[in-house]
């Protein structure tokens, strides 16, 4: 039996209760508000040979981190989708090269599918914000590209809340914040619990100068939102980072230890480490302690996720090594990251190296060196991957350099 969506997509399953049920995963995948798993569970109970299904597991996994599970839902996905529609095997075969880490074939696959299958918003997604193929590309003009490949859709997603909330993103991060606060705000009243939308509200609105706007509507709105679902992380990390420009030094200690660090959630282990290190260093900056047992707890949980470097990752893992004074290490981690570039492994380039030396410099009270390394690389930044409120972390830590040689 095949059933349309409200794309206008057909899902070839046989089982009503499949089909609802992949349609809470999907939403819940685009949303950040939910559990996808649980969703994609009582889907496959119904229907053990819906590949949509099968495929929506295996992105909910690889948000985890469950790479190996999510390698298998992706295979059974390819196997289920033999008999299904054409759309649905253009969609399992990138979510199987998403998930295997092919990220050129995916791209080049995503590209063609969407021509024909615009609506495939599920798919699409997955090179949309800043974690996505394009945001973790390791471009230096990924920024533009976000909205270049974005901006020929607005037509087929006409007040569509995942749309309207991607595509703000995507303006806003390209500097064109005045024009993405109108379609985040349709996105948010179409669809008020929608923590990706919350998400890119704050950015949106940190990128036009109304921080103080965007605390009080967070601190509203979070309150209801779970530690097993997506963005709880992240939110909390940006309520800390509230707290933290406006001196609330105390309040944001205590936002860290209770809803960022790791074991605090069960939220997306790069989101987990990722916002750890960053705000613990970025409070540092400005005269914050963090105990040296906060700081190896943080390294250990990236170790352990994240044995290789990755874009962003890598970044961060720099940053435990010079707050913790590991020097030697750090050392040998530099060569790690240049043998991977020397190899053409190293997504963001030479940038990261050089990034790596600064926080190590920034450490040993190098200051001047620190500054004027950043300075040398700060076009260059934007390969790192994040956002640009989450690459701060680099303007900030070469402005306090700065501030302690005068």
């Amino acid at each position: 039996m095949i059933i349309e969506d409200r794309y206008g997509l057909e899902f070839t399953t046989e089982s009503d209760i499949a089909r609802e049920q992949y349609i809470v995963a999907r939403d819940v995948l685009l949303s950040g508000s939910g559990n996808a798993l649980q969703a994609t569970d009582a889907a496959l109970s119904s229907d053990p040979n819906f590949a949509l299904a099968h495929a929506a597991r295996a992105r909910a996994l690889r948000s985890a981190a469950k790479f190996t599970e999510a390698n298998e839902a992706a295979m059974c996905a390819v196997k289920a989708a033999s008999c299904a529609h054409e759309w649905e095997q253009q969609h399992v075969a990138i979510t199987a090269d998403l998930t295997a880490g092919r990220l050129g074939p995916a791209f080049a696959k995503l590209k063609s599918h969407m021509a024909r299958y615009p609506r495939d918003a599920l798919s699409i997604s997955s090179a949309s914000g800043v974690f996505g193929m394009i945001g973790f590309s390791g471009r230096i003009g990924r920024e533009p590209e976000q909205v270049a490949f974005l901006q020929p859709l607005r037509e087929h997603y006409k007040n569509d809340w995942w749309f309207d909330s991607a595509f703000a993103f995507a303006l806003g991060e390209n500097g064109a914040a005045d024009q993405s606060l109108d379609l985040i705000e349709s996105s948010l009243q179409a669809n008020p619990r929608s923590a990706n939308s919350a998400h890119i509200y704050m950015h949106v609105l940190i990128e036009s100068n109304q921080a103080d706007s965007a605390s009080q509507w967070l601190q509203q709105w979070l309150p209801s939102y779970t530690s097993d679902e997506l963005l709880y992380c992240h939110l909390w990390w940006h309520l800390a980072l509230f707290q933290l420009h406006s001196g609330q030094l105390e309040q944001m200690q205590e936002t860290i230890a209770t809803h960022c660090l790791p074991n605090q959630s069960t939220c997306p282990p790069i989101n987990v480490f990722t916002d750890s290190a960053a705000i613990l260093w970025r409070s540092q900056l400005v005269g914050a302690h963090t105990e040296k047992e906060i700081w190896q707890h943080v390294r250990s949980y990236g170790d352990q996720w994240f044995p290789r470097p990755g874009v962003f990752i890598d970044v961060h893992k720099a940053v435990c090594l010079a707050a913790l004074e590991e020097f030697t290490e750090l050392d040998a981690y530099i060569e790690t990251l240049q043998t991977a570039n020397d190899n053409n492994k190293l997504r963001s380039g030479e940038v990261v190296i050089e990034l790596a030396r600064a926080f190590g410099e920034f450490a040993k009270s190098e200051w001047q060196a620190c500054a004027d390394r950043i300075d040398r690389v700060c076009d260059q930044v934007v390969r790192i991957g994040g956002s640009r409120a989450q690459r701060r972390i680099v303007a900030e830590t070469r402005d306090a350099a700065r501030a302690r040689v005068r």
